[in-house]
């Protein structure tokens, strides 16, 4: 199946892909730092900055900067084709892991890109997984927060836009937490 996707040069994405059937595509730690390896080597490859992410049971979102617009289908192809031969070894699976292809949505605005950050780190949050964003280790509000260092993270420049990082790094705690009662609120 083929999708129109908005691709544009310097373009930050919110991409999503779920599991087929809404099965599990991570299962244990060794899944999920196994992921996030093949994110990491793909970002040297092909050049793109990840601002924000989180790995979920069942699907994953990625909050990319792609600088050469035909770089994307090409990014995603890797991530999804590599990490899917990899479970499949594992677990001994035939037939594919992913749902369809990966669902892609340019950020059209800075507001836009502001909101993406926490809706992704809130996933684990709305889904009960986890009370706080921070108790879900596979997200990058971890990184945002201060309590890890080596993830596959580049610092988005819309909550980190000056030499204050702990300023900052505050404000955006502050920030996801009020968009979480919001979104809570609105339950």
């Amino acid at each position: 199946m083929s999708r129109n996707r908005e691709l544009v040069p310097e373009g930050v994405y919110h991409i999503t892909c779920r599991g087929n059937n809404r099965r599990a595509i991570f299962n244990d730690d060794e899944d999920y730092r196994r992921f996030l390896n093949v994110v990491a080597e793909t970002r040297i490859k092909h050049g793109f900055e990840l601002f924000h992410y989180v790995l979920m049971p069942n699907h994953f979102h990625l909050n990319p900067k792609v600088a050469d617009f035909q770089k994307l289908p090409k990014i995603m192809q890797s991530i999804c084709h590599r990490y899917s031969l990899f479970h499949k070894r594992k677990y001994g699976r035939t037939g594919t892991l992913w749902e369809g292809p990966y669902y892609s949505n340019l950020i059209k605005d800075d507001e836009h890109q502001l909101m993406c950050g926490p809706y992704i780190e809130l996933n684990p949050v709305r889904a009960k997984l986890v009370e706080e964003p921070e108790k879900w280790i596979w997200s990058s509000y971890r990184t945002y927060s201060g309590l890890e260092t080596d993830q596959p993270v580049d610092i988005d420049p819309f909550y980190f836009p000056g030499s204050n990082q702990r300023y900052e790094r505050e404000e955006y705690i502050k920030t996801v937490a009020a968009w979480s009662k919001i979104k809570s609120s609105l339950a």
